[in-house]
């Protein structure tokens, strides 16, 4: 008896996973079109209308708002500076990047006088960027479009959060940072200074014609330089910013060497991010925090690259804090009039990218789809699967262009 009904039990279920497969609907753009809203960016680059209405239940029912980003969207940036305005409306009050901590409190100095940041960055990347190799120091807040939603940050009063490593391309501002707190300068301390800045400086450009950024181990074992920093011993103002130009030297030469440092670049940001967090807590209980990072970093799951980021790390806080995490996936369609449909690198995500326009913005909610998915009822490749369950919106621009160097 037992055997008969184990056997009808295994044959029943069977009987509904081949009814599932078979009443399974493959995914289309088409099917995603009730949750799509396409919108305009108005020219004092604000939004209005249903779009508004939509993004400000988001805002209001989140704690951790993440914009998860491609790098260099020009178009991006003018939505970042709508977008920070609805945010700060809803009592958002901090704004973390894909920056080092030092460098953004740089950021926060020049913040004093919100019309001049942008300039400020120019100055700071005229004086350590490099335009033949199109990098500066402040990286993802480097361009001129950049400035807008930096100087719109700063005109709103957020605290900028810098999450990541220090910029391969800033430690020659870090070290002319460090020697300014210098109680003494001259004699031997100048000498080490002196050396240290033309190694890197040699190093650099000598990487940078290569083609590759390989010279972070050389920074991080040269005599010269720990004994620069040895000299800032008990300076309270030199020795935090010294920790995080090692920490940082310390990722990337992990890198350099080929032992893969994804998974501590990541808890690096995440012990940036607790740090912020609870210094604000000392204001608000549960201070509200938007994140503007590369999409590989704020999935709601690991990674693509089997890196338990910073997106699962905000979605789990969120969950000890019984609140939410809300993420916005950026994707392009258009850029320089050109449809990237079916281009190289494209392929997986085509589907997701029929939704975009050529002259208008496209946000879509995911999340229905994701639920049909989970009840077993459309069909997807593990591209698009990823895709559904690891982010919350889908924003695609107007035909884009890259973001102009600001220098």
């Amino acid at each position: 008896m037992r055997t008969f009904l184990s056997s009808l039990f295994i044959g029943l279920n069977l009987l509904c996973l081949s009814f599932s497969a078979f009443t399974q609907k493959p995914l289309t753009a088409e099917d995603l079109l009730p949750y799509t809203t396409h919108f305009d960016l108005k020219e004092n680059l604000s939004l209005e209308g249903e779009v508004v209405d939509i993004l400000e239940k988001e805002i209001q029912a989140h704690q951790f708002v993440g914009l998860a980003e491609l790098h260099r969207s020009k178009n991006l940036s003018l939505f970042t500076v709508a977008f920070l305005k609805l945010l700060h409306k809803h009592e958002f009050d901090y704004f973390a990047m894909e920056l080092g901590p030092i460098s953004a409190q740089f950021l926060q100095k020049y913040a004093e006088n919100p019309d001049q940041v942008g300039e400020r960055i120019k100055q700071i990347n005229r004086s350590y960027g490099s335009k033949t190799f199109d990098i500066a120091p402040f990286v993802f807040a480097d361009r001129k479009e950049d400035a807008l939603f930096m100087e719109e940050a700063a005109r709103l009063d957020f605290e900028f959060w810098g999450l990541d490593q220090e910029f391969f391309d800033s430690f020659e501002l870090h070290l002319d940072s460090i020697y300014a707190t210098a109680d003494k300068k001259g004699g031997e301390i100048e000498s080490l200074y002196k050396e240290c800045k033309s190694n890197i400086r040699k190093w650099r450009r000598k990487e940078l014609w290569k083609g590759n950024f390989a010279y972070t181990c050389k920074l991080l074992e040269d005599e010269s330089l720990n004994d620069f920093f040895s000299s800032f011993k008990g300076n309270l103002i030199a020795e935090p910013h010294i920790d995080a130009v090692k920490s940082s030297l310390r990722i990337y030469c992990k890198n350099e060497q080929g032992k893969g440092s994804n998974q501590e670049r990541a808890y690096y940001m995440q012990s940036n991010f607790e740090q912020r967090y609870k210094q604000a807590q000392k204001e608000k209980e549960q201070p509200r925090v938007f994140i503007k990072m590369g999409s590989v970093h704020l999935s709601k799951g690991t990674s693509i690259f089997g890196v338990d980021d910073m997106g699962k790390f905000l979605e789990e806080k969120a969950a000890l804090e019984k609140t939410a995490y809300l993420n916005i996936r950026h994707l392009r369609r258009f850029r320089n009039g050109k449809d990237l449909i079916g281009k190289k690198g494209w392929e997986e995500v085509g589907l997701l990218m029929k939704l975009g326009k050529k002259d208008r913005w496209t946000l879509t909610d995911l999340r229905p789809m994701r639920k049909a998915l989970q009840r077993g009822e459309i069909q997807v490749d593990k591209h698009i699967s990823y895709e559904l369950m690891n982010f919350d919106f889908l924003l695609i621009p107007p035909n884009d262009k890259k973001s102009k160097p600001n220098f």
